[in-house]
């Protein structure tokens, strides 16, 4: 019994020494001080928020390629926006609670219980200091899967901007510049899927346009 004792110290000794001296930590400086590997991107970055922007910077990159088609009733909502002066990918997706303000809520299509169409709709959640901007946009579908609009609500709409810059609104004209291609919907499973192409007009000055292309969405309502 005393020699299992003496070994069991023994191991107690080592364990010590092996883990949790100053020299080999047991946790990596990402977790015990997160704001060592943040403060050298963003050294404004408060301490109490480091631990979310490392994350950020880990896992919610803005994105860099669009995410293949697919109709298996997954959240995908995403297109290449083709701007007078430039472009950008938009891809719907969220991001852990946000330490300042109210959480992203970044997927909210559904069937709209009150007329016969389905709303897509997802937003490109902030990721501050990562990427400050918001993107986000909305249309929706017809029974007859065409695309269906009114004056005043049920708008195809295409949000971008930030806290400092502001939104900027687009919106949908005309119908006919809002084209569906292999749009398919599987009643059996309540999957509405395909992919699509706009133009949109600036809402406060209609001679500013933006083209969305190469888009794509699939949803289960």
């Amino acid at each position: 019994m005393i020699r299992i004792l003496v070994y069991i110290i023994l191991a107690a000794v080592c364990l010590s020494s092996c883990f949790f001296s100053d020299d080999d930590p047991l946790l990596p400086p990402e977790i015990t001080d997160p704001c060592s590997i943040v403060h050298d991107t963003y050294p404004n970055v408060g301490e109490d928020s480091c631990s979310w922007v490392l994350n950020v910077m880990r896992n919610f990159q803005p994105p860099t390629v669009l995410p293949s088609a697919t109709d298996t009733g997954g959240q995908l909502l995403a297109a290449r926006v083709i701007t007078d002066t430039s472009e950008f990918l938009f891809v719907a997706g969220g991001v852990p609670d946000r330490f300042l303000g109210t959480p992203c809520t970044w997927w909210n299509s559904q069937r709209n219980g009150e007329l016969p169409l389905s709303t897509v709709s997802g937003i490109y959640c902030r990721r501050p200091p990562v990427d400050p901007n918001e993107y986000s946009l909305t249309f929706d579908i017809s029974d007859s899967l065409k695309i269906y609009q009114e004056e005043f609500r049920f708008r195809v709409r295409f949000e971008y901007g930030s806290i400092v810059t502001g939104q900027t609104v687009f919106e949908l004209v005309d119908t006919d510049d809002f084209r569906f291609h292999q749009l398919h919907e599987n009643d059996s499973s309540r999957i509405l899927s395909g992919l699509f192409e706009a133009t949109l007009h600036n809402r406060d000055d209609p001679t500013d346009s933006i083209r969305l292309v190469d888009g794509r969405f699939d949803m289960r309502y």
